[in-house]
């Protein structure tokens, strides 16, 4: 086989496998009822105390009191890494609580917002018929956003500038804004795919972006 040949096959080969990697992963989608079938958890907004390095499967070999079937609930939060299976939710059963409520993957009503930033992954404190509220296990406050014209944005608590509008993210979330429930964590899994990001973003490119050097930091 000439070398001609090997390279056209060679993208054949990337192509056939990329199709079929998109094949499962909306057929993964279409059977759980989501759009969004798994989420890698990226920031420490849902985190809660461990005892050892690596999170929750520390904490239940070390903890007699944790059960292991909780290893892959949201009971003991999300540390960055870990990857959330995801499935469909009917709206009005969404539990709320600030401790026990459900865990749900949510977009932003921000159009331009949503183009710059994944889905949220965060605990519904509170509900009423219409719309839901959440808050990171981890967190003290509801997330806010001043967003600047084309998407660019900064977290806050305060006021933002004459150019920026403020987006409230975690009120007044309403069921088209719903991508569906945490149901199984997978903890750890996401390095896989964490890890290259830092090399090539924190690494080679020296990102600056907050977010993305926090993550990098945890990781390495």
């Amino acid at each position: 086989m000439n070398e001609e040949k090997k390279n056209v096959y060679g993208v054949l080969f990337i192509l056939v496998a990329f199709m079929l990697a998109v094949s499962i992963y909306q057929t993964i989608g279409i059977t759980l009822g989501t759009e969004t079938p798994f989420v890698t958890v990226v920031s420490p907004s849902m985190e809660h105390e461990h005892t050892g390095r690596f999170g929750r499967i520390s904490t239940i070999f070390e903890e007699e009191e944790h059960s292991f079937p909780s290893l892959f609930s949201t009971d003991l939060g999300l540390n960055i890494g870990d990857v959330v299976l995801v499935t469909g939710a009917d709206f009005e059963k969404i539990e709320a609580g600030r401790e026990d409520g459900d865990v749900i993957v949510f977009e932003s009503k921000d159009e331009e917002l949503n183009k710059r930033m994944p889905p949220m992954i965060h605990r519904v404190i509170s509900r009423n018929e219409t719309s839901l509220e959440t808050m990171g296990d981890a967190n003290d406050d509801q997330v806010r956003y001043c967003v600047s014209p084309g998407g660019a944005h900064r977290m806050t608590q305060d006021t933002c500038t004459e150019n920026e509008r403020l987006v409230k993210i975690e009120q007044d979330i309403r069921e088209e804004q719903l991508k569906g429930r945490a149901a199984i964590v997978l903890p750890n899994l996401g390095y896989t795919k964490l890890v290259p990001m830092c090399v090539v973003f924190d690494v080679v490119l020296d990102s600056q972006d907050e977010d993305i050097r926090y993550m990098c930091d945890y990781i390495f």
